[in-house]
Parts: C-alpha cells; sequence; structure tokens
C-alpha cells in the first residue's frame, strides 16, 4: 500500500491558482455575496472591539472583508493591514477600497503562515473565512495572550475575541 504524504508549499500553490481561477466569479457577485455576510463582518467588529483610532489585521481578506468594515470603523486616525494569498481576489478588494476612497487600507499578497510583523502592532486580528485553508503551522495560534500596552502581536489576539471557524481549541484565540 502506498503512503499518501501531504505536501503543504504545493496544497498552497493548489489554493492560490484556485482563488485567482475564481476571482472572475467573485468580481462579479460579490455584492450580491456581501449583502449576506455584512452581518458576519459587523458582528466579527463588534467583537473584537474594533474601535477608532485603532491598527487591525485582516488574515485572508479574499475580497476584502471584513478588512472594509474594520477601515470604515477606525476610521481615518486608524489603519487596516489586510492580506491573501490569491493577488487576483485582492486586486477586487482594491477596486473595492478605491471605490469607497478608503486611504486607511492597505492589501498584500502573502502566505498567511509566514506573517511578518512586529510584535504588538496590531490591536485586533481577523479572520473570517480562511483558517480552514491553511495546512500548517495550526499550533501558533494556540500560543499565550501576549500583550504590548493596548496592542498585541500579528498573532495572539487579546481576549476581546471570537471567531467564524470549527469549535476547536486551535481557533480560539482567533476572531
Amino acid at each position: 500500500m502506498k503512503t499518501l504524504t501531504f505536501d503543504p508549499i504545493k496544497y498552497k500553490d493548489e489554493q492560490r491558482q484556485q482563488f485567482d481561477g475564481a476571482a472572475p466569479g467573485w468580481s462579479k457577485w460579490w455584492k450580491f455575496f456581501e449583502k449576506g455576510a455584512q452581518n458576519l463582518s459587523d458582528f466579527m467588529i463588534d467583537l473584537a472591539d474594533v474601535r477608532p483610532g485603532q491598527c487591525v489585521l485582516d488574515i485572508a481578506t479574499g475580497i476584502g472583508e471584513p478588512a472594509v468594515t474594520a477601515a470604515r470603523r477606525v476610521g481615518l486616525s486608524g489603519h487596516v493591514d489586510a492580506t491573501d494569498i490569491s493577488q487576483q481576489m485582492l486586486m477586487i478588494a482594491n477596486e473595492r477600497a478605491a471605490k469607497l476612497d478608503l486611504k486607511n487600507l492597505v492589501f498584500r499578497q502573502t502566505d498567511a503562515e509566514t506573517l511578518e510583523f512586529p510584535e504588538g502592532t496590531f490591536n485586533s486580528v481577523l479572520c473570517r473565512w480562511g483558517l480552514m485553508f491553511f495546512p500548517t503551522d495550526r499550533q501558533s495560534y494556540n500560543r499565550p495572550h501576549e500583550k504590548t500596552g493596548d496592542r498585541q502581536s500579528y498573532n495572539r489576539p487579546h481576549e476581546k475575541t471570537g471567531r467564524n471557524q470549527q469549535e476547536s481549541p486551535v481557533f480560539s484565540h482567533i476572531l
């Protein structure tokens, strides 16, 4: 019997290609989809206690949610960094942000499992529907909370969190 092996790098490349390929459909239907999902974005922002002037990270933002909602909430005195593995999805997100004239929102193409932000960069970390696609390093989401003043590291959200993923301790600290 042949032993199956899992290659996380190949998996991520396939994910990137699939989301890049699906981007035209998302571009066509995002308004319809977000009409139904906006309540979830609002709820997540409330759970994370996102306030004006804060810095927020949205991991696996796709077409820009909940990053757009967070950017509206933090206002011009705050900032939102949003990441995704798919450049094509981020193009849609950038178009949305430009149409809304959101100057406090930056999108970056990067692997969510290799983010490099200094400790204490963000007040809140959000991930609406992306954790289920991360093939490795899930133990990092269980690290103890570590705060510097009113800020936290990018992968150690503070206690005011909820989640939209499995009800597992692995996901208990990411919103």
